[in-house]
């Protein structure tokens, strides 16, 4: 299990999947849901 599973959701990790998909390494994600849950789900 990653070490992020189960987390309660926080600011650094929404930026952090921000700051990535407006980087030049996420050219190639298309159409895609990144979803930042920390694995939580209802």
């Amino acid at each position: 299990m990653p070490r992020t599973a189960l987390i309660a959701g926080r600011a650094r990790g929404i930026a952090r999947a921000v700051r990535f998909l407006a980087s030049n390494r996420a050219g190639f994600i298309t159409g895609e849901v990144l979803t930042v849950s920390g694995g939580y789900r209802l």
